[in-house]
């Protein structure tokens, strides 16, 4: 009987460990590990890990400074094939996006755009003035009719982070 028992512990040792080899799936060893190298940007910063297995989704996330927005993510192999990002989801502090990672080290960049700017603008007396405004600059030119005297008693410009009177 002791013969019998300990024979069937043995062959149900065996049955445990031929079944916890076969369910523990084994690494594939012709998967590698690649490089992330974030770019360096001007008006917000990107997040994402240094190193992902190809075939790995890889989140990029980033923030903005303030008045800027993300336009787009890009992705770059180091021989300058361009990797596929899926379309990106906005956040409050900037917006996040992914990408497959293939068989090759990648550079992450972005392009962080300036949101558009609000302005109110009063000129008295009305009629021939004009105010041509961009992202980046403010024109005002005035060209009042003979009769018409104008005064201006001062001007301010407004810039991000900055305003500057001018007289």
């Amino acid at each position: 009987m002791k013969k019998k028992i300990f024979g069937s512990i043995a062959v149900l040792a065996i049955i445990l460990l031929g079944m916890l080899f076969t369910a523990c799936p084994t690494p594939d060893p012709t998967t590698k590990e690649y490089t992330i190298t974030k770019a360096t940007l001007n008006n917000g910063q990107l997040i994402v890990k240094s190193k992902a297995l190809e075939g790995a989704n890889v989140l990029i996330s980033a923030t903005v400074s303030d008045d800027y927005f993300v336009e787009s993510f890009e992705v770059t192999t180091a021989s300058g094939s361009k990797v596929s990002v899926a379309a990106f989801t906005e956040t409050e502090a900037g917006a996040s996006a992914s990408f497959t990672m293939p068989a090759a080290n990648v550079t992450v960049g972005g392009t962080f755009g300036l949101k558009d700017l609000a302005l109110t603008t009063s000129i008295v007396p009305t009629g021939g003035g004009t105010l041509t405004l961009s992202k980046t600059t403010a024109k005002m030119s005035w060209q009042p009719s003979k009769s018409t005297m104008v005064f201006v008693q001062s001007l301010t410009i407004s810039t991000i982070g900055e305003t500057s009177e001018i007289f």
